[in-house]
């Protein structure tokens, strides 16, 4: 069962950039094998047919090209360049701005966030990353603050069903303050961090 707030999408950032795709990333799964190469060569097309080695692999392609398509189903970027036109808000709340990097092999990526606190104990994670500047995705987390409330830095953890295309329940401990975010992730095929600092405001 997906947490609240769950929101995650694929969207091509461009066709003429020739990704590797391999493994899972934190956000979505990679195919490898035949289709790898074929994707190093030249960007699919949702009409191209791939020959599959495995029924797997057939549905994770399908998925691909299903979402490939899809524009607008987020509103992360209009609600993040809002954020950046806002004065900063107190302790750890507003926009982020880094990068993921796997730790497992499988890439690296532009990374954005935008926090807000739900509770006194809890605050909800929206996260953007790219991967290999081909694709983007979307997920949203809640993390629970696990030190102090008052402590400095804050520390919290959280989990995120992906689901099995894009590698199942994700583990994520953070440790935050005014000006940096740094977390890690782990799930049973990837693991890896998050290093994020304040961007500049518009």
């Amino acid at each position: 069962m997906l947490p609240s707030g769950h929101a995650c999408c694929l969207r091509p950032l461009s066709c003429g950039s020739r990704g590797r795709l391999a493994g899972h990333t934190p956000f979505f799964g990679a195919p490898t094998g035949p289709l790898k190469q074929r994707l190093e060569t030249r960007c699919p097309t949702p009409f191209e047919p791939l020959t599959m080695p495995t029924m797997n692999a057939t549905k994770r392609l399908l998925s691909l090209l299903i979402l490939l398509p899809l524009t607008g189903c987020s509103t992360f970027d209009r609600d993040y360049q809002q954020a950046l036109k806002n004065p900063p808000p107190p302790g750890i709340e507003g926009p982020w701005d880094g990068r993921w990097q796997s730790q497992n092999g499988h890439g690296d990526g532009a990374l954005r966030a935008l926090v807000t606190r739900t509770a006194p104990d809890t605050y909800h994670a929206r996260f953007r990353a790219t991967y290999k500047g081909v694709l983007s995705a979307d997920e949203d987390v809640d993390l629970h603050v696990t030190s102090t409330p008052t402590a400095t830095p804050i520390r919290a953890a959280g989990s995120a069903d992906l689901g099995s295309l894009k590698g199942g329940v994700y583990q994520y401990d953070a440790t935050i303050t005014p000006t940096t975010l740094d977390a890690t992730y782990r799930s049973d095929s990837d693991h890896g961090t998050f290093n994020l600092t304040r961007p500049k405001s518009q």
